[in-house]
């Protein structure tokens, strides 16, 4: 007779016997009979003993060990934590169980965000179970504020920095428009001034007569006499009444 590969219930408790069958012949095994416990969970994993006060660095060896009784499925074993190894084991213990064990080697660093260590069970059918074990490693706790103080100071220094390079820049542009500007009024003084001299300062022989119409209308009198400076004009009117 080979196996025999029963679909169980949980209902399914008691003694199991063998019952067989041919044509007309009946036999019952009642004094080979198995008897079946049937569990709501399975087992839960167990876990070995952790050291204190683990260095950052250093090497930690863990085992995770669970119960079944399916050898043609074990449980898949998980960790919580990457392992730097892992060697998994199956053993029969007897009485139609089976122990699968998982041993890993981890290195802790020390920035771990959590302060402990899962192993969880995975069995054939979708149910798991896990065991949970506390890790006491020596952690760098300024880790954390030296990263808050330098962020801090980071933005410290570029709220100080935009500002700076905003008004350097304005800065800098200002002399600079200022002196186009500057040449610019120079340019119109300079041009009006020409015009105002080149008016009044013409050769002989021209004289400049301004008209309503157009102010810049010049005329060629000829051979016209020059005017006497007005010092010339005040002596004659007087020397006139002395006489």
């Amino acid at each position: 007779m080979g196996p025999l590969l029963l679909k169980l219930l949980l209902q399914d408790n008691g003694p199991l016997c063998v019952r067989a069958e041919r044509e007309n012949e009946r036999y019952s095994f009642n004094n080979s009979c198995v008897f079946i416990i049937m569990r709501a969970s399975p087992d839960k994993p167990v876990m070995s003993s952790l050291p204190e006060d683990i260095e950052p660095g250093t090497r930690v060896a863990v085992k995770c060990s669970v119960n079944h009784t399916c050898s043609s499925h074990p449980p898949q074993i998980t960790w919580s934590i990457p392992t730097a190894r892992e060697t998994i084991s199956h053993s029969h213990m007897g009485g139609g169980v089976w122990e699968t064990v998982s041993a890993v080697t981890f290195i802790p660093t020390g920035y771990e965000e959590k302060d402990e260590i899962v192993c969880t069970a995975n069995f054939w059918g979708g149910r798991t179970q896990e065991n949970t074990a506390f890790l006491s490693i020596r952690r760098f706790q300024g880790v954390g504020i030296g990263l808050y103080v330098i962020g801090s100071s980071l933005v410290f220094i570029l709220i100080c920095i935009f500002p700076g390079v905003f008004i350097y820049k304005r800065q800098n542009k200002r002399p600079h428009q200022d002196i186009q500007g500057s040449l610019t009024r120079s340019e119109s003084r300079r041009s009006v001034w020409n015009r105002f001299s080149s008016r009044f300062s013409m050769p002989e022989g021209r004289a400049p007569w301004s008209n309503r119409g157009n102010r810049s209308d010049t005329r060629y009198t000829g051979d016209a006499p020059k005017r006497p400076p007005k010092p010339e004009q005040r002596r004659s009117i007087w020397s006139r009444f002395s006489r």
